[in-house]
């Protein structure tokens, strides 16, 4: 059984086309799909799709790019609608410091805020780590916590560094561009 871990199932591009998206991906033996939630917004257009297909789950959660765009009601959303029926992750949260669309400071901020919630609900979470593996690293060290799992979405660090995660009990997640020429 295959889990395709890491969807952006709820934009809006896919709107005319997202039932055949989905059954492609169910015909090729994919029996799940974690859509996954990068504002408030998104993350319940995710959880709308989890009611309308059996097969797709959802995180919730505010990427990065988006922290300076956020307010406090955004944060308090965050646990109310990650305990509804089929939310499996709080994410994609973490830090972007390759395209820096939001202060690495607010970043930080609702990176730590974000594992604070994922800790109260005893949920996984899903981390975008863009040129930050050693901040995300630091970070995660304090919040370690016995069995507080997730991904490390976007990773494109070095092998020594993978492993940590790995031994700290974190899935690795490694992005397409190591598929680039000059990766």
């Amino acid at each position: 059984m295959l889990i395709d871990s890491h969807a952006h199932l709820d934009m809006e591009k896919f709107d005319s086309d997202r039932d055949q998206i989905i059954d492609r991906a169910l015909s090729v033996d994919v029996k799940q799909i974690i859509t996954v939630g990068i504002d408030i917004k998104s993350s319940i257009r995710a959880i709308k799709l989890t009611k309308s297909y059996s097969s797709i789950f959802a995180s919730v959660g505010i990427h990065p790019h988006n922290a300076d765009n956020i307010d406090k009601n955004d944060l308090k959303q965050i646990p109310l609608i990650a305990t509804q029926e089929k939310i499996v992750a709080i994410g994609e949260t973490g830090l972007d410091f390759f395209r820096n669309l939001s202060s690495r400071q607010k970043q930080v901020e609702l990176f730590k805020q974000q594992l604070d919630i994922a800790i109260s609900l005893d949920l996984p979470v899903i981390i975008h780590d863009r040129e930050a593996h050693e901040e995300i690293f630091k970070i995660l060290l304090s919040f370690n916590r016995n069995g507080f799992k997730g991904v490390i979405h976007c990773f494109s660090g070095d092998y020594n560094l993978a492993k940590t995660f790995i031994d700290m009990g974190y899935y690795i997640s490694i992005p397409g561009t190591v598929t680039f020429r000059n990766a």
